[in-house]
């Protein structure tokens, strides 16, 4: 992984505007509020296939990849991207959304009163992954059918 470089947007719309779930909900767009908000705020360009996270909510599961939906919209300091280099982009960010993971980023964060888990810590902790890039795939196509296959079962109880 890697730190993108930041390309400041100025906010026309709430539209442009990214914002990210707890409990690995996902990716959303703003809900409307005034612009005199946005522009008291910088906001950096994002990019599909980035992995992004909440700095102050990361260890309760607020991660997540950016998709083409959501390519090119913005986000604070406080909601960085990550460039994903060098292995599959969907295993890695399986990897980082079990509990277990990113319920452990919290020891790392730093602050009073909100704690902050900084790019640079992020970037710096060990991850153990499969060196083959085909498993990689494997494995995240697995998940990817799994996920859908309880997003199926899901619908019939509803």
């Amino acid at each position: 992984m890697s730190l993108p470089i930041l390309v400041k947007k100025t906010i026309q719309k709430s539209s442009d505007v990214l914002t990210l779930g707890l409990n690995l909900t996902g990716l959303r767009l703003s809900r409307t509020r005034s612009n005199d908000n946005y522009n008291k705020t910088n906001y950096y360009i994002r990019h599909a296939g980035q992995l992004i996270y909440g700095k102050q909510n990361i260890f309760k599961g607020s991660l997540a990849l950016i998709t083409k939906e959501f390519d090119k919209k913005c986000t604070s300091i406080d909601v960085p991207s990550l460039n994903i280099e060098n292995i599959d982009k969907k295993y890695l960010f399986y990897i980082m959304s079990n509990p277990k993971f990113y319920e452990s980023t919290e020891k790392e964060a730093v602050g009073t009163g909100s704690k902050r888990l900084h790019e640079d810590k992020l970037l710096n902790l060990k991850i153990t992954v499969s060196k083959d890039f085909l498993e990689q795939k494997k494995i995240s196509r697995l998940a990817d059918k799994t996920n859908s296959l309880i997003t199926l079962h899901q619908s019939y109880k509803n």
